[in-house]
């Protein structure tokens, strides 16, 4: 059997996903119900093989949401991932009872496509054989949630008092410490929060416990509580926060099986590959531009959020630079597949 020459990736899984519609309910700020965001989903993540030194198409699709385009342009739509089935814990390692309890947070994705092998948190992970997550949209203001961080951490009341100085006794005695957790966790300013991971980080400093989207939805109707006991100056302006956390329908998938350690290699002598223009408008044409240094027979395929083949196109023997049009597409996020028939590389395509 010929030897391929391939990097490896630690873990590929086979998953199933499933619809929770069931289970009604949604968490929100500012946002109502008929701007509600709702997943739409369908496979998460197919798998790659090596049998006979050949592979089956790896696609990565990801999800999209309806109801987004509702809300004005300073809202941001990102994902959270829980494990199911295991509670977030408090300090004493007991399941945390905030908000009712719930899921543990593992990790947050700005688009819905990764790797499961990459997301962690706690030190929990989803890459085993049998472990089932949920995804579920998040809509919030990133730009209020850091000006607020900022107004608290550099803010002043006055020539002597801090704004950090009012977490604490007399005023948010149950926030005592959190300007210290926050800088220890390396945010120093709003600047330095860039998305849903790291303002989790912000709300893991409000408690001892670990997040679960229930308690995260608890930690937030807590600080908009603070709006009748925080100046102007430390943020008050910027409360409520808004956000929209629609839970009546979430994608459950579970590690069917484990393919234990699978190789995937990335094409050789490929000088470029790009997709363009990215992110493109519904309706727009997208051109594909490749350019190898030897001659290979290739071809390209676009994926949509479910893996199913929109479009394939064999670009024939290429030797240097080569174009091609790909056909307009109707908003979503879709993978561009190159592929030489043994390797193959992928580029993500947004079209709004």
């Amino acid at each position: 059997m010929k030897k391929l020459s391939l990097y490896t990736i630690g873990f590929v899984a086979l998953l199933f996903g499933f619809n929770t519609s069931s289970q009604a309910q949604a968490f929100r700020s500012c946002v109502d119900a008929s701007n509600a965001t709702v997943l739409n989903g369908g496979s998460f993540y197919s798998t790659l093989n090596v049998w006979n030194n050949t592979r089956d198409p790896q696609v990565t699709p990801g999800f999209s949401s309806n109801g987004f385009a509702n809300l004005d342009a300073s809202y941001r739509l990102e994902y959270i991932i829980t494990k199911k089935g295991v509670a977030a814990l408090n300090d004493l390692g007991n399941p945390d009872t905030t908000g009712g309890g719930g899921d543990v947070i593992v990790g947050t994705d700005p688009d819905g496509m990764f790797r499961i092998e990459q997301v962690t948190r706690y030190g929990i992970t989803i890459a085993n054989p049998n472990d089932s997550f949920q995804i579920l949209p998040v809509v919030y203001k990133l730009e209020q949630i850091q000006n607020l961080a900022d107004a608290i951490l550099n803010g002043s009341i006055d020539a002597s008092t801090t704004c950090c100085q009012i977490f604490g006794p007399p005023l948010i005695p149950e926030a005592a410490g959190f300007c210290d957790s926050v800088t220890n966790a390396n945010i120093q300013n709003g600047s330095d929060i860039q998305s849903l991971n790291d303002v989790l980080t912000i709300f893991d400093a409000f408690s001892t416990a670990q997040l679960s989207v229930e308690g995260l939805a608890s930690i937030l109707g807590q600080i908009n509580g603070y709006a009748s006991v925080i100046p102007t100056t430390c943020g008050k302006n910027e409360l409520p926060l808004c956000y929209d956390m629609t839970i009546d329908q979430r994608y459950t998938y579970y590690v069917a099986s484990s393919l234990g350690t699978v190789s995937a290699g990335k094409i050789q002598n490929l000088n470029n590959f790009n997709v363009y223009p990215n992110p493109s408008l519904s309706g727009q044409a997208i051109n594909l531009e490749v350019e190898t240094m030897n001659t290979m027979e290739l071809n390209a395929q676009v994926f949509n959020v479910l893996g199913e083949l929109v479009y394939a196109e064999n670009l024939g023997t290429v030797n240097g630079k080569v174009n091609a049009q790909l056909p307009a597409l109707e908003s979503g996020v879709y993978v561009v597949e190159l592929s030489n028939g043994n390797d193959k590389e992928v580029r993500r395509l947004i079209v709004r």
